[in-house]
């Protein structure tokens, strides 16, 4: 769904903007969880699925795109062929061609891949990964090449097809200096219109809505990948961790990125919104991710009884 440009002259829909901007600053992705996130090249492509160029470019009519560098990236390549999952790494800015006095809001699928799924885009990985002929290999990348600025960021999903557990939708602003992102989904509307219209703690409300629901992306290695970014961007020595720190790490990624728990860490601490969230995102992790259990409780554990037994103030 695309939320519409924001023009930043007469037309500026200033209300729009700060609406989704104030969301964004409270519950944004840090960069290591953009770093990891993929768009897709071919938003035409049916990506649960194997399908020929032939029948993504009948995708591309049926939506009615009158800029298409979709369609010009196929010519001259033979349209029997399986159209490629192609991926943009970090959801750049740059996949959206933003006018200067313009930003941009939409609501897209991103992709949580881990790098053992993914190639460089070229035509030798055509050729093995989707069984391209070298000539239609060397064609189609020339045509990416020519249409599309970032080719150099690019990269090839191994399969021709990828599971729903690697899909998740995200809101995303692209702005002339900068992009940012979050989820968007039901989920997340459901938990928004609580705190707005909630002043007091609905347990039976949120719960209805969070439990063994709060976490979007349930792949272990891609949370891995984005705890160990986050602490090598921030000077930390990955490779020197103990398995036991490695998992805490992962841990605080997951939940920090939890649906319900980054909302309420930010702006509804006071309402008792935080320690319920808390609650429920431990018990989703706790309960998805076995390898991480025994850690994941030991750190549940011992909030509760900080909470239990509070240090006394300095005085």
């Amino acid at each position: 769904m695309y939320l519409g440009t924001l023009y930043l002259e007469e037309r500026f829909d200033m209300e729009l903007y700060i609406r989704i901007s104030h969301y964004l600053e409270r519950v944004g992705f840090v960069p290591s969880v953009i770093n990891n996130l993929y768009l897709p090249l071919f938003t035409a492509r049916t990506p649960h699925r194997k399908e020929s160029i032939k029948e993504t470019a009948l995708n591309v009519l049926n939506g009615d795109k009158h800029y298409d560098p979709e369609t010009r990236c196929f010519k001259g390549v033979d349209k029997s062929l399986l159209t490629p999952l192609i991926v943009i790494k970090g959801i750049m800015a740059n996949k959206v061609d933003i006018p200067p006095t313009e930003c941009s809001a939409f609501e897209d699928d991103v992709y949580a891949l881990e790098s053992k799924d993914i190639v460089k885009l070229n035509p030798k990985n055509l050729m093995k990964y989707y069984s391209y002929p070298e000539r239609d290999a060397k064609i189609l990348f020339g045509n990416i090449t020519k249409c599309f600025h970032d080719h150099k960021n690019m990269y090839l999903i191994k399969k021709p097809f990828i599971n729903n557990d690697c899909i998740e939708k995200c809101m995303l602003l692209a702005e002339r200096t900068r992009f940012r992102a979050a989820w968007f989904n039901d989920k997340v509307e459901q938990f928004e219109k609580i705190l707005r219209e909630s002043d007091e703690v609905d347990s039976a409300e949120i719960k209805q809505v969070l439990v063994n629901k709060s976490l979007n992306v349930k792949r272990l290695g891609w949370w891995m990948e984005v705890a160990k970014d986050h602490c090598e961007s921030n000077g930390g020595d990955w490779s020197s961790m103990s398995s036991t720190a490695r998992k805490h790490q992962i841990i605080n990624s997951i939940r920090h990125n939890a649906i319900g728990y980054h909302q309420s860490y930010s702006t509804h601490r006071e309402k008792g919104f935080y320690a319920l969230a808390y609650d429920i995102v431990m018990r989703d992790i706790i309960n998805t991710f076995p390898t991480l259990r025994s850690v994941a409780q030991a750190q549940f554990d011992s909030k509760l009884k900080d909470e239990l037994n509070p240090l006394p103030h300095n005085n």
